[in-house]
């Protein structure tokens, strides 16, 4: 299983793009991490920013990788490890990896789409009530991840609370 979390521009994945995807091998604890800029037409949210720490100037900078390269760097490091995903919101994460692998990968078929596990559906059966990632790691004495965060971070704090209740 991989642990993932998205760093994006906003909430749509057809208007907004992943600014980053970090990851965590549940099995072996290796990571990923790795950023891109956005497409010219892609929208940026000012509140995603405050989230992410990103700047417009420094995701507009075409000298970065893109959308694409990133997506098939995380896409080849998955290569051989278990393509169920899990994450704290894995829906929203699979929804943009989603969307940047039926823009740039043509018609093949998107490898991650149909197994998944859900933090937040896990935590609500422990405690009954469904919270957030920052909530669920108090609840369970794990750090929480800084306000200002990279997508790592997100996949680490998910990693360890599953580590936890699994």
């Amino acid at each position: 299983m991989i642990v993932v979390d998205v760093e994006t521009t906003g909430l749509n994945p057809k208007k907004h793009q992943i600014v980053s995807i970090g990851a965590v091998d549940y099995d072996t604890g290796e990571t990923f991490y790795g950023e891109c800029r956005v497409y010219k037409n892609d929208e940026i949210d000012p509140r995603a920013l405050a989230v992410n720490g990103f700047t417009e100037e420094y995701l507009r900078n075409y000298k970065r990788p893109s959308p694409k390269r990133l997506y098939e760097t995380f896409y080849t490091w998955t290569v051989g490890r278990s393509m169920m995903l899990a994450g704290c919101v894995v829906g929203f994460d699979i929804s943009f990896l989603k969307s940047v692998h039926e823009r740039t990968q043509g018609s093949k078929d998107f490898p991650f789409y149909y197994r998944s596990i859900d933090l937040h559906s896990i935590a609500y059966q422990r405690f009954g009530k469904s919270y957030a990632l920052k909530t669920i790691c108090e609840n369970l004495g794990v750090e929480p991840e800084p306000e200002i965060h990279n997508a790592l971070n997100g996949a680490m704090k998910a990693y360890e609370c599953l580590k936890i209740m699994l």
